[in-house]
């Protein structure tokens, strides 16, 4: 730690400190006012520790780095971490960033601005872009502060981009009983069947295996699941004997389920249409309020069924495997049953 001092009682001020090679220096401040020399002691300490900081790590790699982040993030599971280790090589990549002293702020929004999804090739979502800027800063504050790998964070002051709820969450609308009564129809009425009854995403169904397949419930193993906990849903015993040696699901097209939903949906509309006139979005994939009817709408059917048969929320909130109660309020809500005319009922009863 440096020290300051004065030569002549009303002189400059002096510096004592370790330089970047580790020498002890001594050097003039320029100033006989203490407050400003110490301000000028503190600017040389910073520029010499970051400087040593340069020196020390000057053979370590950003993929080295990351590595040892990921090992850092150990906890938050094999998924999450297969996600980070995607986003930032794909940041190193495109930069073709070697070293940690490579990153900044201007090249990170950079990236983020021209950012597009790697399977349609269309611009990526305010809401994607975040997720990298996020990961880039939570990366480079365990550099500074934990690997200290570097001085100064640049990404400190760098904000997600703001987004509106559209572009946030896609606006999905739930299936209803009598579509299910045409959907039931298609080829692949089963896998539906089970997503609905199990609230299972499209990424965790397709996880399912025959020894998944127990008495009375279906078990994914955390691994598969979004927040990496063990799943057991219930499902009724006719689908769990119908299910029996049809585990793993036979999927056409790999990872593109609402591609397939929206193709049986169709099926199911045109059957339904030879029977009489149906109403205007009747098993459309787009109703005329823009909301869709994709393969993770048949998990938001799961749990608006339940709230409309009057199912205690605690319930949902386990079937759904919320994270918070909070959240399967705001999501089904307004969907239980006569909730607010049953509670006024009461004050007839508390106010005599």
């Amino acid at each position: 730690m440096g020290t300051l001092y004065r030569r002549t009682r009303r002189g400059n001020w002096y510096a004592d400190f370790t330089d970047a090679n580790g020498s002890r220096v001594q050097r003039s401040t320029r100033t006989a006012n203490k407050q400003i020399a110490g301000e000028v002691l503190r600017s040389w300490e910073r520029q010499s520790h970051a400087t040593r900081h340069l020196i020390r790590n000057k053979s370590v790699t950003l993929q080295t780095l990351l590595d040892d982040y990921i090992d850092y993030l150990g906890d938050s599971g094999e998924k999450h971490q297969n996600y980070v280790r995607s986003a930032l090589t794909r940041l190193f990549d495109y930069h073709q960033w070697t070293r940690p002293e490579q990153i900044t702020q201007y090249e990170v929004e950079t990236f983020a601005v021209q950012l597009k999804d790697q399977r349609s090739g269309k611009a990526a979502s305010a809401r994607t872009k975040g997720f990298y800027i996020g990961e880039a800063k939570a990366f480079t504050k365990w550099l500074r502060v934990i690997r200290k790998a570097i001085h100064e964070d640049p990404l400190e002051a760098i904000r997600k981009p703001s987004t509106d709820d559209a572009d946030r969450r896609r606006v999905r609308r739930y299936l209803l009983h009598d579509e299910w009564r045409w959907l039931s129809k298609t080829p692949h009425a089963l896998l539906y069947e089970t997503a609905i009854q199990t609230g299972f995403r499209s990424s965790e169904i397709q996880q399912l295996q025959p020894a998944d397949l127990r008495s009375d419930h279906l078990f994914l193993a955390g691994r598969w699941t979004k927040n990496d906990d063990d799943a057991k849903q219930y499902i009724t015993t006719s689908l769990r004997d119908r299910l029996n040696g049809h585990l793993p699901f036979e999927v056409p097209d790999h990872q593109r389920l609402a591609k397939l939903l929206a193709a049986d949906l169709k099926t199911a509309r045109e059957m339904a249409s030879d029977v009489g006139p149906l109403p205007r979005d009747f098993l459309t994939y787009m109703n005329s309020s823009d909301q869709v009817l994709d393969f993770h709408a048949l998990r938001h059917t799961c749990g608006a069924w339940l709230a409309i048969a009057g199912v205690q929320p605690k319930v949902i909130q386990s079937v759904m495997r919320h994270s918070s109660i909070t959240l399967t309020l705001d999501t089904y809500g307004h969907l239980f049953p006569g909730a607010e005319k049953d509670a006024i009922q009461n004050f007839a009863e508390w106010m005599g």
